[in-house]
């Protein structure tokens, strides 16, 4: 070891150390290098040792994801579609004369899940007049309430109706059937409308319409109920349907006599006896 002295000159110190002082010297480096040559492996050791669980677990994570069964599909949700079935008739008929001076479409469909439906159309939704209408439904028919019913009626025809529950039953041959308020866009303003639904689980029936007035005037719950009447089986085929008519008829009453009658120009009201 060299030094340099106060006084300038150089000194070499591993003359002036003893033999046991190198020694000493001598046996702390070798130690140093004795513990670096132990901690520098291991940590290599323990660096590669983590690095290969880390790789291992991720392996074991893909293999876990490859493994793990696959989630099931959304189910795909069928699209229900109306069409025409050419029949003279579907077993019904709506006895309404005073009605038929507006028009009567009457039409026979079929849905593509097998439901069947009798259509009697009188007048147009979207005209400046009076309109009426009852579907006759049979099938296998979802649960739901009046007000779902008549706005999926709607919806089928493609009329924009707005629906409002309310708590106030029909009184029909039928017995009680549940009614709703509707309101349909006409050409001068909203025409108001008084809607009604009947279901028959045990003959798989339910009976909907509506009869609309060609402004905002209230529709009178009679003349729809003598409208809901006037729906008879000719010949629908089916022993339950036909009980269901025949107990309803038995409980018929006759609709008033003085009714409104429907003028074929512009809606206008006038009383006459049938």
């Amino acid at each position: 070891m060299v030094r340099t002295l106060d006084d300038g000159a150089v000194a070499n110190l591993d003359n002036d150390m003893g033999p046991l002082q190198r020694k000493s010297t001598f046996a702390r480096y070798g130690l140093a290098v004795l513990i670096l040559s132990v901690i520098v492996p291991g940590a290599a050791l323990s660096f590669a040792a983590f690095a290969n669980h880390r790789t291992a677990d991720s392996a074991q994570a893909e293999i876990r994801q490859a493994l793990a069964p696959a989630a099931a599909p959304e189910p795909i949700r069928e699209v229900l579609t109306w069409r025409s079935v050419q029949a003279r008739h579907g077993g019904f008929d709506v006895d309404a004369p005073r009605w038929r001076p507006l028009g009567l479409n009457n039409r026979v469909l079929r849905r593509s899940d097998g439901l069947s439906r009798e259509l009697f159309q009188f007048g147009e939704a979207g005209s400046a007049r009076r309109h009426a209408l009852i579907a006759v439904d049979r099938g296998d028919i979802q649960p739901s309430g009046a007000a779902a019913d008549i706005a999926a009626l709607a919806a089928d025809l493609g009329i924009d109706a707005r629906v409002a529950s309310n708590h106030q039953a029909l009184d029909t041959k039928f017995g009680a059937i549940a009614s709703v308020d509707m309101a349909i866009d006409g050409p001068e303003g909203p025409k108001a409308c008084l809607g009604f639904a009947l279901r028959a689980d045990d003959a798989h029936l339910r009976v909907s319409g509506w009869v609309c007035n060609a402004g905002p005037e209230i529709v009178s719950r009679a003349d729809t109920a003598c409208f809901v009447d006037r729906l008879v089986t000719i010949g629908a085929g089916d022993p339950a349907v036909a009980n269901v008519f025949a107990k309803a008829e038995l409980r018929r009453a006759l609709c008033p006599q003085n009714q409104p009658t429907v003028d074929l120009g512009p809606m206008t009201l006038r009383t006459r006896k049938l």
